[in-house]
């Protein structure tokens, strides 16, 4: 019998489009972004890579995104660049652009992407609060483009996104922001975990387990990276 991760990691992938070339629906996609007076761009062109940019569990650094977030990542994410490193300030490492954003929600998520970040208890609780909702993107990419023998082979594997945001965060035992009693607290006084060193409290009970981010503004540019901040955004792998 097949063990339960394996069992979802496989019902969770099956909504997401392989890699490979576009379907006629995802071409008329692209071609929403190619720039005015080119031919279309035809499937023999373009490869089409599906990304697991996001989801609403908890990052390496104690926050996760809220739902309101990750729809507006998805919204802006179209027509956006597909980089590797995170480059700012240059376009040499761009290698694609993103032309479609979706958000795949379930009732369960596979049990190694709860324990990831070893948060099992809280990333349990809020699926269950919640459900499971992942943001899957798909990056348009020349053909002939060499970062596709990497991913190809898993020598590239790992995502991050970059989004602008307005810094507004939500604490999970209240739901009023961090900054309504003071500067880092919620309203009940909790410490955003980010923080909480910085004023050096020992006392866990008054420290958030975690942050709730919102407020993005906009997504920017989505990147491949050696390790990311949030252990499941990869290349969707496996049968």
């Amino acid at each position: 019998m097949e063990n339960l991760a394996t069992t979802l990691g496989r019902v969770f992938t099956e909504a997401i489009l392989p890699m490979g070339p576009p379907t006629s629906e995802q071409l008329v996609l692209i071609n929403q972004n190619k720039p005015v007076g080119r031919t279309d761009y035809t499937a023999e062109e373009i490869t089409s890579v599906p990304i697991v940019a996001s989801n609403n569990l908890l990052h390496w650094n104690n926050q996760r995104w809220h739902r309101d977030a990750l729809i507006k990542m998805a919204e802006t994410y179209p027509g956006q660049p597909f980089a590797v490193d995170h480059p700012m300030y240059t376009v040499k490492d761009t290698v694609g652009f993103i032309y479609d954003a979706q958000l795949i929600e379930s009732n369960a998520a596979p049990v190694d992407i709860l324990e990831a970040a070893g948060e099992l208890a809280n990333n349990t609780a809020v699926v269950q609060s919640e459900g499971f909702i992942q943001m899957v993107c798909y990056a348009a990419i020349s053909a002939d483009h060499p970062i596709l023998d990497s991913i190809d082979m898993g020598r590239v594997n790992n995502a991050s996104t970059g989004c602008i945001t307005d810094g507004t965060s939500i604490c999970p035992l209240d739901g009023t922001e961090f900054g309504s009693q003071s500067r880092y607290r919620c309203a009940e006084g909790h410490y955003h975990p980010q923080v909480a060193w910085w004023y050096d409290i020992e006392d866990e009970d008054q420290i958030a387990p975690y942050a709730i981010k919102t407020g993005v503004i906009s997504s920017v540019e989505l990147s491949l990276v050696l390790m990311g901040n949030l252990p499941a955004a990869s290349i969707p792998r496996g049968a």
